[in-house]
């Protein structure tokens, strides 16, 4: 829960503002997510080292999200690495769309995602894979000041959280030609846990 109060009494007047919002997080240490980043990458290396087949494709792409837990769009843009023809490794940056919680007041959601993709059925244009990875979500509310006459501008600023989870999903894509058509579907397991629907292009290069 975030909650924000300013009182100012002055004679008679008693002027108060508060901001809620039913959300309650955590905070982790940059050092554990350091840690955690490092041991997800280098499971991916070694995976590759024991299995290098003919693949090694990068792909750039971006598309839209939707998280159900802040209920708005967000932007998506990626960067993939096919280790070998069934395991990939992916990095993605979501930014959703602010939410107004009244009173000049935003929240405000974005988070990166280090996924690793095992594509466990391919035929012709078609690829079904599953996920797993982490997550990493920065979430802040921006409280404007109050302008109160005689008194000043009163309160105002920033309070953010930076949470960890882990991702578990599923996706799949439909070459296009030009492109890859691609759809996934992945839940963060953490306490800003959400499910996240995201569309959008992939382009080989």
């Amino acid at each position: 829960m975030f909650s924000f109060q300013i009182f100012n009494q002055e004679k008679t007047a008693t002027y108060r503002i508060q901001i809620a919002y039913p959300y309650t997080y955590n905070q982790l240490e940059t050092k554990t997510m350091k840690q955690l980043v490092t041991l997800f990458f280098s499971i991916i290396i070694a995976a590759t080292l024991v299995n290098q087949t003919n693949a090694q494709e990068i792909h750039l792409g971006g598309g839209l999200a939707y998280g159900t837990e802040i209920e708005q769009i967000g932007f998506k843009a990626e960067a993939g690495y096919a280790f070998t023809d069934e395991i990939r490794g992916s990095v993605d940056f979501i930014y959703y769309l602010p939410e107004d919680l009244g009173g000049g007041a935003d929240f405000k959601w974005m988070e990166f995602n280090f996924n690793a993709h095992y594509l466990f059925l391919q035929e012709d244009e078609l690829n079904v894979y599953g996920l797993a990875g982490l997550n990493f979500a920065r979430l802040s509310v921006d409280i404007p000041g109050v302008n109160i006459p005689g008194v000043g501008v009163i309160g105002g600023g920033e309070s953010s959280s930076t949470e960890f989870g882990l991702n578990i999903g599923a996706g799949l894509e439909y070459d296009l030609g030009f492109a890859r058509l691609a759809a996934e579907l992945k839940y963060a397991i953490s306490d800003a846990d959400q499910l996240v629907i995201a569309a959008g292009l992939r382009f080989p290069i």
